[in-house]
């Protein structure tokens, strides 16, 4: 609104939640703390804006000054700087003190739920001109629409209030959050919002593996133990390289093969099937994806093949990788999920088979645990040794992988020296230390 209609409704500017607000500070300067979260940009009434402005000044350099002494100093800080009309406001609202009263906090809560209101009304105008639109086509509109929808809801939703820096407290506030207890989603091998990584030549059975969690956390069992039973977890497949007959018959092969393991009507497993691949470079499919994780609310996101999702961008590896890194830890983040992610071996020097992802050595950096799964012998592999690289050394990391009773359809962890069968309860009560 600005000067013009400060100057056409010469009583407004003080009765507005800005008004009310600096008023209740230059009466009582200690309430200043408690409304200090307050950006004075988001003021509509420019005059008032000015006068906060100074009063923020005078407080930052004399926190323990009076109400006097407050009111003075605002006033030497607006004439040193010609502010003239907003000197005008600071003299009616040292007359209309004793009416206002010295509630800052409910006038601070009054002004940001005055500008929630007007960035919903701002965001429902936008939405309809994008909804108008004659130069965009059906699918842009769509995602511009659930942009702004989304940025809307986080306006509106936000709670008012003076906050700390996100992450900034003392060491010992930090160790006094957590206890020793882990956050598991697949009990001794993986927690919320790690990243997972596992590497292995074409048709080593990667797919099974990753299906096989998919599979056995919704059913409350452990994918490397089935027998033992843990809390149920929901779970996400984003298939990007199968053609929907073999995934289908894949999926349908080895539920068959998990001897009642398996229930019908199981609702905490899902696939989102995009055999073409998606692209994280490209906004519309990052927001898709998380229109998606949003949806299912997942505890396990498995990603097939991890470079379906950005192979193709005209960048480098280096970049490429960033590309796809930054978003999932936006999700992993955001829904506090593990990620799962399937990557294929490249070939190296002389037609060499280097069992490493493909790609940047930014991986290794970002990564929590990777895994190379290593072929002892020609296909069909009935072996993979496990090779792992993980932050945190005591995680599960059997010595190698082998097909199990189920066949092509599981795979079974084998473990050092487990010459008593107690391999896996070792290696998981190591884990939980």
């Amino acid at each position: 609104m600005g000067n013009a209609l400060d100057r056409a409704n010469p009583d407004f500017p003080l009765y507005s939640p800005e008004g009310l607000l600096t008023a209740a500070v230059l009466d009582q300067p200690k309430v200043y703390p408690e409304v200090r979260w307050i950006d004075p940009n988001i003021f509509e009434w420019q005059s008032v804006r000015s006068v906060y402005v100074a009063v923020e000044w005078v407080l930052k350099h004399h926190p323990d000054c009076t109400s006097d002494d407050l009111t003075a100093r605002t006033k030497n800080v607006l004439i040193e700087y010609e502010q003239g009309e907003a000197l005008s406001v600071l003299i009616r609202m040292i007359g209309a003190r004793t009416v206002i009263g010295d509630d800052a906090p409910r006038y601070a809560r009054q002004l940001w739920e005055k500008v929630q209101a007007a960035n919903l009304r701002s965001a429902a105008m936008r939405m309809n001109q994008i909804t108008q639109s004659d130069t965009l086509d059906l699918h842009e509109k769509m995602q511009l629409i659930e942009e702004t929808w989304m940025e809307a809801l986080a306006d509106t939703h936000g709670d008012p209030g003076w906050k700390p820096i996100e992450g900034l407290e003392t060491v010992d506030d930090f160790m006094a959050k957590d206890d020793d207890e882990h956050d598991w989603v697949v009990p001794g091998l993986l927690e919320r919002e790690e990243r997972f990584m596992c590497v292995a030549p074409e048709k080593a059975g990667k797919s099974v593996l990753t299906r096989q969690f998919c599979l056995l956390l919704p059913s409350g069992r452990h994918p490397m133990k089935p027998s033992e039973e843990i809390e149920p977890m929901t779970t996400l497949m984003i298939d990007l390289e199968n053609p929907r007959p073999l995934a289908s018959r894949d999926f349908r092969r080895q539920v068959s093969s998990m001897e009642g393991l398996w229930q019908e009507g199981n609702e905490r497993a899902f696939i989102w099937h995009k055999p073409g691949g998606i692209h994280l470079g490209d906004r519309a499919d990052r927001v898709m994806l998380r229109n998606v994780v949003d949806r299912v609310e997942p505890d396990f996101v498995a990603i097939s093949p991890i470079y379906k999702a950005y192979d193709g961008l005209d960048d480098s590896w280096e970049k490429q990788a960033h590309g796809v890194q930054q978003p999932l830890d936006r999700l992993r983040e955001e829904f506090h999920c593990a990620i799962w992610m399937e990557h294929h071996a490249p070939w190296g020097e002389k037609g060499m088979r280097e069992i490493r992802a493909i790609g940047s050595s930014r991986w290794a950096r970002w990564l929590d645990y990777t895994v190379n799964l290593v072929p002892v012998s020609a296909p069909p592999y009935k072996r993979l040794l496990w090779k792992a690289i993980k932050r945190d050394e005591r995680k599960l990391s059997p010595y190698a992988i082998q097909r199990g009773d189920l066949g092509e359809a599981s795979w079974v962890p084998v473990w050092d020296d487990d010459t008593d069968g107690h391999g896996y309860d070792l290696a998981r009560h190591e884990a939980e230390q």
